[in-house]
């Protein structure tokens, strides 16, 4: 026999039995294959489409934040305008009733001030009018400085009275 066709009888009988042996394992190899490619395939469809749906809540999220965050913004805009508002009247207010006092203190001043003064002056005439008298005046001097204590003291008591008017006046 020829080599030649011995050769190929052998590799037939060889294909032959490989085929007879192999090919439930083969073919069981490929199938499992197959169907643990299409689970990961599945499996990763799947994964894609809670991915894309996470993605979508995550951007809904995110839109729903920027309103949230807007909302907040103009709240606290509001909420400064009308604090400073609120602090604006109350510094006012403050200040109104720091001018009242001094106002009024400085309007107390005055009073003491002037009866310090009109005591004073009066402290003044009178010891005038008695060192005047220790000297021994005349009938008609005497009369002449009672007259101008007289005179000094309704110049006191005018000035007193136009003191007040303008007081009541105010």
């Amino acid at each position: 026999m020829n080599p030649l066709i011995f050769s190929l009888l052998n590799f037939i009988a060889l294909v032959f039995l490989l085929h007879r042996l192999l090919k439930k394992p083969v073919v069981t190899f490929f199938e499992k294959n197959a169907t643990e490619i299409e689970e990961k395939i599945h499996h990763a469809k799947k994964l894609m489409n809670e991915a894309e749906k996470h993605y979508h809540e995550t951007e809904h999220r995110f839109a729903q934040l920027e309103t949230e965050l807007e909302s907040i913004r103009n709240m606290t805009r509001s909420l400064t305008e009308q604090e400073t508002r609120a602090l604006r009247e109350r510094s006012q207010h403050q200040a109104e009733r720091l001018l009242a006092d001094a106002k009024r203190q400085i309007h107390q001043e005055e009073e003491r001030s002037f009866e310090t003064v009109r005591r004073h002056v009066l402290e003044k005439a009178f010891d005038a009018t008695l060192q005047e008298l220790k000297k021994g005046l005349s009938e008609e001097r005497q009369r002449s400085v009672v007259n101008a204590s007289i005179a000094s003291l309704e110049k006191l008591t005018g000035f007193g009275m136009r003191h007040l008017q303008k007081e009541e006046r105010v």
